[in-house]
């Protein structure tokens, strides 16, 4: 803060006169050993003041009451300072006395701010929540330290908001705790969207751990077993069960895994033996790939009735080829349902174990007509040659040993092209160069590997989550086929009995069509973007050209009051067209600026109506907040009306005024409009309710019926709109937006 020299020469000018006031405080200015200038800091006026006060008398007393004054200037400026942050502000007196609040303090808590001074916790928030900050604050004025918490606080709405509150204590002299100031930040949308990403990667890491799951195990008991307690682990489901079909429909075997005491294993026992529930023998029979069944409505069976009570179970068919091998069951926790990612997640799972059935079937039949053969070679050749999933083996010296038919299937190249040499990167890449199995065959330092793999590999790599030293990434391969192909790569070591490294696999899954549909989804949504900018655009020019014939229309019209309802038609027409010209503009084809909409509007409404012989201040004050189009066509069109009707009724018989625009959007999306001027105020026999003007009777349909909002109207010296709704809770047509 600075303060003018000029001041402090003024403040004694009355007193001793304007020279002899200028040299005491140039006197004063050369005993603090300050330089001379037009302005000194708070600091520094504070010194010349204490030279002041040295001077006796009625220089002393104004001097001190100027340092009283500056200290109140600071004061002030420190409360306007926290009452315009975001941050709620408050300070303790003692563990459960609240000093004083900040104005978002009082917003959050919904009450005013001078009833919040000197208050009990207790009295503000409920027992339970003060308690726990009670606790809280007891540590630190006990302890002296600033402590940081995560805290569940219920708002003056009733909301409950997770806050996370910094306490720090304000210690005296003697190292005690005079008072402590509490911060806190609202992050309960933000943890929200931490749990939904989350979520996300927990979907994700299952359909990738199941992906490498099935290429790594060939047993089937193993395998579905492993995939339910992949699913549990990734996913935090209750509970998953996995069942394999008899020839005649019955089940063969039933594997489960989960949290719920006792009900995993005993439902694999029942199921096996024939005690089917009901909504397992339904989802055998039907077509549909998946079923959802809410088990506290449709669970007859007592034998399962505590294990599911209140709970959802989602059934999904493992089928391959046209061949049901079973059905996977995946058992929800209390009040879960599942989104569109999770269902396609469920079918996507059940694809892969179902085709990783087959290639074990494959297997089965392979290793049954080859019993003769012996060796772990041999029968490591006969699992990788069954798998359905393209793999090679490298040995230590980085020749191949094994190259699949899958994997010639991939490639084009057969096991004799490749098998005995160092040249897998052949199949791959126009140069030599490593793949992954060569690096992990190499057995390098991580720090060393991680360089490599970053060198040969564009796409981020990780290690795998189920082969120990393994690595997997995925890229894109211009000399597969005849577009190229996207791989999904996995390569982990092999191990002598000693746990030394005698080679390497690398698996290969072709990802290309889930690669072209994102891509295509991608386009389609450009596209769309492009059709809807176009449309923007040309609802914009067809309006033009309407708002242009009402303009002929009006001035090719005799009948005053047919020009005036054709201006008023065009003016409208007009506030709409500026919506859609902004939208055509926007980078975001759902939301506007409605700022800029207003100022437009506005500029547009005084070259409209004949002002220029009077001057009319216009102030607006509009939050910059995201303001959806849903919105923004009916709040336009009502301030269009309310300018309308201020600019040709407000000032009637007057040379000046001022018309007043001012929207605010709180975070919870609810809306405040108010339009004022300071006019002639309305009739004294005006009544909305009954008004004959079209323009009113808009206004009202728009606010009621549109915005499902509250208007309130007051005319003491001038006209009042105010205006509430609510943003993101409006309804059309009696849906939900």
């Amino acid at each position: 803060m600075k303060i003018k020299k000029s001041e402090l020469v003024n403040t004694y000018a009355q007193s001793i006169g304007i020279d002899a006031s200028g040299e005491l405080i140039d006197k004063k200015i050369n005993a603090a050993a300050l330089e001379d200038g037009s302005s000194y800091t708070g600091e520094e006026v504070t010194r010349i003041c204490n030279e002041l006060e040295k001077e006796g008398g009625l220089i002393r007393i104004v001097a001190q009451t100027f340092l009283v004054q500056l200290e109140r200037r600071k004061s002030e400026e420190q409360r306007l300072l926290l009452d315009n942050i975001e941050t709620q502000i408050w300070y303790l007196t003692d563990a459960t006395t609240c000093g004083a609040v900040n104005r978002s303090r009082a917003q959050f808590l919904g009450v005013a701010m001078e009833d919040l001074d000197d208050q009990d916790l207790c009295d503000l928030v409920g027992n339970e929540e003060s308690n726990i900050g009670i606790a809280e604050n007891i540590k630190v004025f006990k302890t002296g330290k600033q402590t940081h918490t995560e805290s569940w606080v219920t708002n003056g709405s009733g909301d409950s908001c997770l806050l996370t509150i910094t306490r720090t204590p304000r210690l005296d002299s003697r190292g005690d705790v005079e008072y402590v100031i509490c911060a806190a930040e609202d992050i309960t949308e933000r943890r929200a969207a931490e749990e939904r990403i989350k979520h996300l990667n927990s979907v994700l890491k299952a359909i990738r751990n199941v992906n490498q799951l099935i290429v790594v195990e060939k047993n089937r008991d193993r395998l579905l077993r492993k995939a339910c307690d992949t699913l549990v682990d990734a996913r935090g489901y209750d509970a998953v069960w996995l069942g394999f079909l008899r020839g005649d429909g019955g089940f063969a075997t039933v594997v489960g895994s989960g949290s719920v005491e006792g009900g995993v294993s005993r439902f694999c026992k029942r199921v096996v033996a024939g005690n089917c529930p009901p909504c397992i023998r339904d989802a055998i029979d039907q077509r549909d790939a998946l079923l959802i069944v809410d088990i506290s409505k449709e669970y007859a069976d007592r034998n399962f009735e505590g294990m599911h009570a209140g709970k959802k179970v989602v059934i999904t068919h493992v089928a391959h080829a046209g061949r049901l091998f079973g059905l996977l069951v995946v058992l929800l926790a209390v009040d879960t349902d599942i989104g569109e990612k999770e269902r396609g997640l469920f079918t996507e799972v059940a694809s892969d174990i179902a085709f990783a059935l087959h290639g074990v079937e494959v297997e089965d039949e392979r290793r049954a007509s080859e019993k003769a053969l012996s060796g772990s070679e041999k029968m490591l050749s006969q699992i990788l040659e069954g798998s359905p999933v393209p793999t090679f083996v490298i040995n230590k010296r980085h020749a191949v040993t094994h190259w699949n038919m899958a994997c010639e299937t991939l490639t084009g190249l057969t096991a004799g092209d490749v098998v005995g040499t160092a040249r897998p990167w052949s199949a791959f890449y126009a140069e030599e160069r490593q793949v992954m199995a060569d690096i992990v065959v190499d057995d390098l330092p991580e720090e060393r590997a991680e360089k490599e793999l970053a060198r040969y590999y564009d796409c981020e790599h990780q290690r795998s989550n189920l082969a120990e030293g393994g690595y997997e990434t995925e890229g894109f391969f211009p000399n597969l086929g005849e577009d190229g192909k996207w791989l999904f790569i996995t390569a982990a070591p092999l191990l002598d009995n000693q746990g030394r490294i005698t080679g390497a696999i690398e698996t290969l899954q072709d990802i290309t069509e889930r690669k072209l549909s994102e891509d295509r989804i991608i386009k389609s949504l450009r596209e769309k973007e492009v059709l809807l900018r176009e449309i923007h655009h040309r609802v914009k020019n067809n309006l033009q050209v309407i708002s242009s014939l009402l303009s002929m229309q009006a001035r090719a019209t005799q009948d005053p009051g047919a020009v005036e309802a054709l201006s008023e038609s065009r003016d409208r027409v007009n506030a709409m067209a500026l919506i859609h010209a902004q939208l055509y503009e926007s980078r975001k084809l759902s939301e506007i600026n409605i700022k800029k909409f207003v100022d437009d509007l506005l500029n547009q409404l005084f070259r409209s109506y004949p002002v220029s012989d009077r001057r009319i201040a216009q102030t607006v004050h509009i939050d910059e907040h995201p303001f959806p189009i849903s919105a923004a066509m009916p709040v336009g069109l009502i301030i269009n009306e309310l300018l309308s009707n201020a600019l040709e009724h407000a000032f009637d018989g007057r040379i000046a005024g001022t018309i007043e625009v001012t929207l605010t959007i709180s975070d919870k999306g609810e809306g405040r409009l108010i339009v004022s001027d300071n006019g002639v105020g309305l009739p004294d026999e005006f009544d909305i309710n009954t008004a004959r003007t079209l323009g009113m009777r808009l206004v009202k349909i728009l606010v009621e019926d549109q915005l499902r909002g509250r208007l309130l109207i007051s005319s003491c010296e001038g006209t009042t709109f105010n205006i509430e709704f609510d943003i993101d809770n409006r309804t059309w047509g009696g849906k939900r937006e």
